[in-house]
């Protein structure tokens, strides 16, 4: 990509032509100001490519419970079934990848129950395309981005910044906090930049996709690039501390004792 180049530009809404006025380098991309036919000048951030997979998991701000995990670490067979439709939709969004990230489509995880795996699901996907095509994803809990929201820090600006630019967002436990109107204007925000610059975002949340939120124009956009992923109301936190909890007994019982 050069200065006065012409090129084809994906939107949400369609391909627009534009002429490439400004490339700026930094240490994680490229911020490209755009002519836009018909619009004028828009800003976009390309992150830079990464040679093979292996990107780095730390960088993503996954809970540490959760680093390393991956699909095979998902036990599906927790919730008893009923999970086939799910299984594929997270399968081929993590095989075809690239072609989600071109669409600007990312998922929607719903269970209405806490403690269903949503947040364990999301974290082994953020994995496994992060080692597959070593690209930047963010996770970030949707009250921890309401306090960098809040905070006037260079740091939590640069936080805000992180995740609007990053490939793919993961927002979790979306609908925690909504109504008052400075929350629903700081996600309609970090919801609309992605959405203009058509890069995927994977929620979690226990409402159902048509309730995301109370702001017509977030739930709008959210639907709009979101495949639904709806698991069983099942306790998957509660099963896998009563299985890792038999395991322990088990190890216990077999120790040799002393006398």
């Amino acid at each position: 990509m050069t200065r006065g180049q012409s090129i084809t530009l994906r939107t949400a809404n369609g391909a627009i032509q534009a002429k490439v006025e400004r490339i700026q380098e930094t240490l994680s991309g490229y911020q490209v100001t755009y002519d836009i036919q018909g619009y004028g000048l828009a800003e976009y951030w390309y992150d830079k490519p990464r040679t093979g997979a292996s990107g780095d998991i730390s960088l993503t701000r996954i809970p540490k419970e959760y680093i390393g995990k991956r699909g095979k670490d998902f036990d599906w067979t927790l919730y008893g079934g009923n999970v086939d439709m799910a299984k594929k939709i997270v399968n081929a969004f993590v095989t075809y990848f690239p072609t989600y990230q071109n669409d600007g489509r990312g998922l929607y995880i719903h269970s209405s129950v806490k403690g269903s795996g949503k947040t364990l699901l999301s974290c082994c996907l953020c994995t496994e395309i992060v080692d597959r095509y070593g690209v930047n994803v963010k996770f970030c809990p949707v009250l921890d981005y309401l306090e960098y929201w809040k905070s006037k820090t260079p740091e939590a600006a640069e936080a805000v910044k992180s995740f609007r630019r990053c490939s793919l967002l993961i927002l979790d436990d979306l609908g925690t906090q909504q109504g008052r109107e400075w929350i629903n204007e700081a996600v309609f925000s970090l919801v609309d930049y992605r959405y203009r610059e058509n890069k995927p975002t994977i929620y979690t949340s226990n409402l159902p996709i048509d309730e995301a939120s109370k702001d017509e124009r977030t739930a709008s956009r959210i639907q709009g690039t979101s495949l639904k992923v709806v698991l069983p109301n099942v306790l998957i936190r509660q099963k896998l501390a009563e299985k890792y909890n038999k395991e322990l007994v088990n190890q216990i019982m077999k120790a040799p004792t002393g006398k």
